[in-house]
């Protein structure tokens, strides 16, 4: 769909649940200011089958970090991990922690550290770009499938996420505006949409 489209149907849903004084334009304007950090904002809440997917086959030389974790250099336009498996591990993961949080925290611990039967992957972020931790391997680095979310602009969205990509885009600009009703009731029907579509 195009981004007039879009933005269109952002206005008519402001309209639906806001009585804004701002001009047409002035709004028309935010929306169209705030279109990808929606989109981008919407692809972090939603569950993996709704995930708009790239396929990565990463090289599989110098990721090793020890003989059992290595790491992955993600592309500039990643946003989320959808899905990693490495040859050896018995089940996918479709979930990275971030640095700091307490599971990517144990991982520093190798006796603490996820296996073969329950892996764990971790963000990093460093002054190349951003890295993909996995714990842990046998032996083998090799990537069996692996699949992340890149930053979407607010017209590259599929289709049929247009409804839900809307209704962020209006909480982002009620936000804006400082209507914090209106902003909690838009964000109620992201959150429903969610609900009804898992």
């Amino acid at each position: 769909m195009t981004r007039s489209f879009i933005i269109q149907r952002v206005l008519i849903k402001l309209d639906e649940i806001s009585e804004l004084e701002e001009s047409f334009d002035s709004l028309r304007s935010l929306a169209d200011n705030l279109l990808d950090e929606s989109a981008n904002d919407l692809l972090m809440l939603l569950p993996f089958h709704w995930l708009p997917l790239t396929g990565m086959q990463p090289a599989n030389d110098e990721q090793v970090e020890n003989g059992t974790t290595g790491y992955i250099n993600l592309p500039a336009d990643f946003l989320r991990l959808g899905k990693l498996k490495m040859t050896q591990w018995q089940k996918p993961v479709f979930y990275a922690y971030p640095e700091g949080h307490p599971v990517a925290e144990k991982q520093s611990y190798p006796s603490l550290r996820g296996g073969t039967a329950k892996p764990v992957a971790v963000i990093s972020n460093n002054e190349t770009g951003k890295r993909l931790y996995y714990y842990s391997v046998k032996d083998s680095h090799m990537v069996e499938d692996l699949d992340y979310v890149k930053f979407h602009e607010g017209d590259q969205m599929p289709d049929n996420l247009v409804d839900p990509l809307t209704w962020m885009a209006a909480t982002k600009v009620l936000q804006a505006m400082g209507e914090a009703k209106g902003h909690e009731a838009a964000m109620m029907q992201v959150n429903n949409w969610i609900k009804t579509h898992q």
